[in-house]
């Protein structure tokens, strides 16, 4: 269906195709459980869900695991370049399709504090008309070592992490990666959806849509874990909103205004 079309037809198709697979972005099927209010399997019951073109981090996999009695699998994709990597039935991480790139792997130092993650760089091998060698794709990936149990013998990825660029600055000049956020909010239940915005090295908001209140214990669990984090003297501010749209067509879960 495309995401330009109405999404109360959007809803309407659904309904008629019962769809046993589905294949989403991950901002629109955060869009669709926003806006129907009431458990995805009430709408659609896929036996196989399939996200790409963003991260679909733990909090949202989460509630989608809790909506739907269907298998989810990550797909790692490029506009340029198609498909690179997959989950299979084995759930063991992504098969790299390298018998279609070479995946190479490099440290421009600004992974620190992502759990080994580094800059990937890919090359085509058959893209004739318009070759790409070497190509930046600004993400960070995580190789695993792992021997896959379904038998595949392309080798394997952790699920993609995030963007490069999704490094905060604090006030001492350190880095640090925001995927940390997701490690310290998946433990705590009823959240939505969330938002770290850094409005400048010594202040973060955290916006967060709760699926139930959180009692002040939880808040201030969440408080004092991401100033642990951070272990500098900065302000974070807790907001509770309703849903937070999109602007790009990708949904940012880290924003920052710092130059």
């Amino acid at each position: 269906l495309p995401l330009s079309m109405p999404f109360e037809e959007q809803i309407r198709r659904m309904k008629d195709f019962r769809p046993n697979i589905m294949w989403v972005y991950t901002s629109a099927i955060r869009a669709l459980i926003h806006d129907v209010g009431y458990p995805l399997r009430e709408l659609v019951d896929p036996k196989i869900l399939i996200t790409s073109a963003e991260v679909c981090d733990a909090v949202l996999k989460k509630r989608l695991e809790t909506d739907l009695d269907a298998e989810i699998f990550d797909f790692y994709l490029a506009e340029e370049f198609g498909l690179i990597a997959w989950e299979c039935p084995a759930h063991n991480g992504l098969h790299l399709n390298s018998d279609h790139f070479i995946l190479e792997l490099g440290d421009r130092g600004e992974s620190s504090g992502s759990g080994g993650a580094v800059a990937a760089f890919v090359t085509s091998l058959y893209g004739f008309v318009m070759p790409f060698i070497r190509y930046d794709l600004g993400d960070l990936i995580v190789l695993s070592d792992k021997k896959c149990s379904c038998g595949c013998s392309f080798p394997l990825i952790e699920h993609p992490i995030g963007r490069e660029d999704d490094v905060l600055i604090l006030p001492s000049g350190k880095m640090l990666s925001s995927m940390q956020f997701t490690w310290i909010l998946e433990q705590l239940p009823a959240i939505d959806q969330w938002q770290v915005i850094q409005e400048s090295e010594q202040h973060f908001v955290l916006k967060l849509v709760m699926g139930s209140e959180l009692g002040q214990e939880s808040i201030q669990t969440i408080r004092d874990r991401f100033l642990d984090y951070f272990a500098e003297p900065v302000r974070l501010d807790i907001q509770f909103v309703d849903y937070m749209e999109h602007e790009s067509g990708k949904f940012k879960s880290f924003i920052s205004k710092v130059a």
